[in-house]
């Protein structure tokens, strides 16, 4: 069995609603726009961006649940005619089909979203897992996204840790990012943004204080134009209660200050980071972005490359991702040259620096 990326979490049918150019929405009203329907579900997002990206022949494996009923229909349909595997995908009588509602605004934005992802949370089980363990010990690499179970999120950490196999941890939401935290001394890669990354480290180390990191949040809410040297500097005591914890790799998003991969520094006392601009764009749907760049990034860690040269990479697929109208952009495999070129040009602006608590250093401005 070759080895493979495996994917396991949520697949998901989005509604998603975009008003209308001349239109706001307004609480209270319906305004005019386009309401649509697609394939989406983190796991089941970068699998697809993933596929096209490694081609065929290298397709991951999605290990996800769905219901017998339309939505589950419309889904497997979609996945079929990608021509990607369906032995991973479960479907279950009695439940539902995974489903977000999305409203957008005017800027590409989220505005408002209810999620109904319980199947993947009460359905998709450690025992489920069980036909796939020779694939999780065997696989490149394994993703887990939060929309899982924690007792199943450790199940299969547990698979492919004793396999020496690396894992990724995409967080998905605040409530849901906690749900790793008695696993994270297993976990290689995590995803979060700022306020989950917080939400972490205090579900991680009690010496926290929720008190302290929600002042934290409001102050970096207040800072909008906030530079990631400050953001990063405040982010330190959280960083490096993570890292401690066990995490190697910490892929930290900084919105529209681009992103840093962070990791201990020598001896563990310090915190390495490595900070990349944000790429300009065009934004029309901000939606599928983070799952681009997760990926972009496993794209090339598959391959050997180191983890800044993927993080690099990844942030170019977010930038396709952001100029999309769908979850995911067709046919990265065409552009694959010039996307490598975008992200060698991103590599260039690379600020290192080594943090200590209430310090830190410029390493290098590459």
């Amino acid at each position: 069995m070759p080895a493979l990326p495996v994917l396991i979490g949520g697949m998901i049918l989005d509604v998603q609603a975009v008003p209308t150019a001349a239109y706001a929405t307004q609480p209270g009203g319906t305004v005019p726009g386009q309401i649509k329907m697609t394939s989406g579900g983190v796991a089941r997002n970068v699998a697809q961006c993933l596929a096209s990206l490694l081609g065929p022949e290298n397709a991951p494996m999605l290990i996800s649940i769905i219901g017998q009923d339309n939505a589950g229909h419309l889904l497997l349909q979609h996945w079929q005619s990608l021509q990607l595997p369906c032995n991973g995908i479960l479907r279950k009588r009695g439940v539902s089909t995974p489903m977000t509602s999305y409203i957008f605004n005017q800027g590409g934005d989220v505005a408002a979203s209810v999620a109904d992802v319980k199947t993947v949370e009460d359905h998709l089980k450690p025992a489920d897992l069980q036909p796939f363990h020779s694939y999780l010990q065997q696989a490149s690499i394994v993703m887990l996204d939060a929309n899982l179970s924690p007792e199943t999120l450790e199940a299969a950490c547990h698979m492919a840790y004793a396999a020496h196999v690396p894992i990724w941890f995409e967080p998905v939401s605040v409530p849901k990012s906690v749900r790793a935290s008695k696993v994270l001394n297993c976990i290689t890669y995590i995803s979060p943004n700022a306020h989950e990354l917080i939400a972490m480290a205090v579900a991680a180390d009690s010496t926290h204080s929720t008190e302290l990191a929600n002042k934290l949040l409001l102050q970096m809410a207040a800072g909008d134009a906030m530079s990631a040297a400050k953001q990063l500097h405040l982010l330190a005591p959280f960083l490096m209660s993570v890292l401690k914890a066990g995490v190697k790799h910490v892929t930290l998003t900084l919105g529209s200050q681009g992103a840093a991969l962070c990791t201990l520094g020598s001896g563990g006392t310090s915190i390495l980071t490595q900070h990349l601009p944000a790429i300009p764009a065009r934004i029309v749907n901000t939606n599928g972005a983070g799952d681009c760049l997760v990926a972009g990034s496993l794209a090339c860690l598959v391959q050997g490359q180191a983890p800044i040269s993927s993080l690099a990479f990844g942030m170019a697929i977010a930038k396709e991702g952001l100029e999309d109208q769908g979850n995911v952009p067709a046919d990265l495999s065409a552009q694959a040259h010039a996307l490598s070129a975008v992200s060698k040009a991103l590599l260039e602006k690379l600020v290192t620096t080594e943090m200590r608590l209430g310090a830190e250093i410029v390493l290098a401005k590459l």
